[in-house]
């Protein structure tokens, strides 16, 4: 019987859409295995290094939509403006 627990391994892609230009992959993605996430969440709700990354060089609502081309990856800060912009709204 092992002794290791199950668990899972998350791993994220990440591109510099100034020169990968929302190819799904090629040159300017990078691929990162074993995300660690911090434990409790801190107050910012940044658990993890990728949580602070820089959004992409567009629109918040584009790279939302332009997440739907490449499909493999998502920028958590056009997500968070996202949601912002729709909550002030009527």
């Amino acid at each position: 019987m092992s002794s290791s627990r199950p668990g899972a391994d998350p791993s994220l892609l990440q591109a510099d859409e100034r020169r990968t230009q929302w190819r799904p992959d090629g040159t300017g993605v990078t691929f990162t295995p074993n995300i660690r996430y911090t434990e409790p969440l801190p107050p910012d709700g940044a658990a993890a290094a990728h949580h602070r990354a820089e959004p992409p060089p567009v629109p918040a609502w584009d790279a939302l939509a332009l997440t739907s081309i490449t499909r493999n990856r998502h920028n958590l800060a056009s997500l968070r403006s996202s949601l912002r912009t729709m909550a002030t709204q009527p």
